[in-house]
């Protein structure tokens, strides 16, 4: 081997163990609690909803930096018939640095688990998870669309045993949704995601397997492929096509 090559091949890996070894240095001195009332603060400000972490906060172990987050709760909107809309039991996040700078959020992977959302429409068909400015929350006006909020990607999401309730105008009784078993990963080098759920439906068995979107394509609002096959009971079918708008607010 030529001794340049040598030289440069030993400065490679010497960057690499100092840089890990100051990582992880980094990571035992860490204390996340100590953020707390910030990452609080900053929720409350972006959701103008209350938000309360009673667990432990801190840096899991992982190649990319990942907060955890136990026993989070995030309020509802005032006319909501439930106090909270969002808790968790734990939370994890693995966040990309470099789009940071950009005033982007990337989240490489987000893992929940036991989550209990309510999901409610509104007198004016507006649902609950469309955020307003704190104090405007009544659901009789137009819902901030998220303007100045930063971009946020998702690349990767799990889910386990969770329970979603959906309230639309009118009802009187919640529709309730259990999953199991929620992955959505990339698939390959593309936009897309493959899926794979189990869950009830009303007590139902559901399962659904394929391709979608991206999870920033949805969030966009822009047309949202699907292609899945779907078991619901004994019955099975096919999925194909797309959703015009995936986060409208007309409530159908």
């Amino acid at each position: 081997m030529p001794r340049a090559l040598k030289f440069l091949l030993i400065a490679v890996i010497a960057v690499c163990i100092l840089t890990a070894a100051g990582i992880g240095m980094f990571l035992l001195q860490f204390d996340a609690s100590r953020y707390r009332e910030d990452l609080t603060a900053l929720v409350e400000q972006q959701t103008g909803r209350e938000f309360s972490i009673q667990g432990d906060i801190y840096l899991a172990a992982s190649l990319l930096p990942t907060l955890a987050v136990e026993q989070a709760t995030l309020g509802n909107a005032d006319w909501a018939r439930e106090p909270v809309m969002l808790s968790v039991g734990r939370l994890e996040t693995q966040i990309a640095l470099l789009p940071l700078l950009h005033g982007e959020i990337a989240i490489r992977r987000i893992i929940l688990l036991q989550p209990v959302v309510n999901l409610e429409i509104g007198e004016a068909g507006a649902g609950n998870w469309l955020f307003s400015a704190a104090g405007d929350d009544d659901g009789t006006q137009e819902p901030d669309r998220g303007e100045g909020l930063p971009a946020i990607d998702i690349r990767e999401l799990q889910i386990e045993e969770a329970t979603i309730t959906y309230l639309g105008a009118g009802q009187d009784q919640p529709t309730v949704f259990r999953i199991d078993h929620l992955s959505a990963a990339p698939e390959g080098l593309g936009e897309s995601l493959q899926v794979e759920l189990t869950a009830t439906f009303e007590d139902l068995p559901v399962s659904l397997s394929g391709t979608t979107g991206s999870l920033a394509q949805f969030t966009a609002g822009t047309p949202y492929p699907l292609s899945l096959a779907a078991k619901a009971g004994a019955a099975e079918g096919s999925i194909e096509g797309r959703i015009e708008n995936p986060v409208g607010n007309d409530g159908n």
